[in-house]
């Protein structure tokens, strides 16, 4: 930002924050969500967007069988460099990503290490979190029966052991024997998501025993609480959030010492669609 003109201030001893420094705010966690539902780009958008992405993204996003999932994948690849080049103050050409062991996707170029990410896409929506600082865990659920299962009591029992006792008896509360309903599975999708969010934050995937972590949910205000192998988990800030009456997204954002008793601040921005340039440069809007 530029001021006007006036005294010059005398410059701050290296290493030393300026007054207005140590008085600002932490730098709040970026949250964009895109509704994808219907987004059907022409072909000469689709290329343009593949374009800017690497050779393995573009070969992930060709790899979903249905073109839905292909949408999905390609507005969450495009929304990833749109955040890191605005955070790094870097064209998004600049910006190479590589992949952890355990699959999690990072920022190896310009600046390894500098910025956190994480995307979720399901159902009508992408949904990309990030940081400068601290790691972050996002995953959105759309709340229907699972394609291939025959009922949600089946479903039920194939899911059962990924919870504990007690988050269990919370999802089938009100439940009559082994009969469950619409109620029953919009709670199993909030915890599924909260364990799926903190899984993402740590880049955990296959291997974590699901019955280590243990949520309580405050459906009202939206905030959970960990219990880690028994132990109240301090490191991430949980919240879940409702997108539209079909959506839930849960959050897991890493806590720092500096934050006190404070919540990391999330600012949420609802996407109206994804900007392309053309040849000569002229921003274009591919709306859904």
């Amino acid at each position: 930002m530029r001021g006007g003109a006036g005294a010059a201030e005398a410059p701050a001893a290296a290493g030393a924050a300026t007054a207005a420094e140590a008085e600002a705010p932490p730098a709040a966690v970026e949250a964009w969500a895109l509704r994808v539902a219907g987004w059907a780009p022409h072909d000469a958008t689709r290329a343009r967007l593949e374009a800017g992405l690497q050779q393995e993204e573009r070969e992930r996003v060709r790899k979903f069988r249905f073109e839905i999932d292909r949408h999905r994948a390609l507005a969450g690849r495009v929304l990833i460099r749109t955040m890191v080049a605005e955070a790094l103050r870097v064209d998004p050409a600049e910006i190479e990503l590589k992949r952890t062991e355990m699959g999690k996707p990072f920022v190896a170029r310009p600046d390894p290490g500098t910025f956190s990410f994480n995307l979720s896409h399901h159902g009508d929506w992408v949904v990309l979190m990030g940081h400068p600082s601290r790691a972050v865990g996002v995953d959105i659920m759309k709340y229907e029966q699972p394609k291939g299962t025959q009922s949600l009591e089946e479903f039920f029992t194939t899911m059962r052991n990924s919870f504990t006792p007690d988050e269990w008896g919370r999802i089938r509360l009100g439940a009559t024997g082994n009969a469950v309903g619409a109620p029953h599975l919009r709670r199993f999708y909030k915890y599924w998501s909260l364990k799926e969010a903190y899984l993402k934050a740590i880049g955990i995937g296959i291997g974590f025993g699901l019955q280590r972590a243990s949520f309580t949910l405050d459906e009202e205000s939206g905030i959970a609480m960990l219990d880690l192998d028994g132990a109240r988990d301090t490191q991430f800030t949980f919240r879940l959030s409702q997108l539209d009456d079909e959506h839930c997204v849960s959050v897991a954002v890493e806590h720092h010492a500096a934050d006190g008793d404070a919540a990391p601040r999330i600012a949420w921005r609802r996407l109206a669609g994804i900007e392309v340039k053309d040849e000569e440069g002229v921003v274009l809007v591919d709306s859904k």
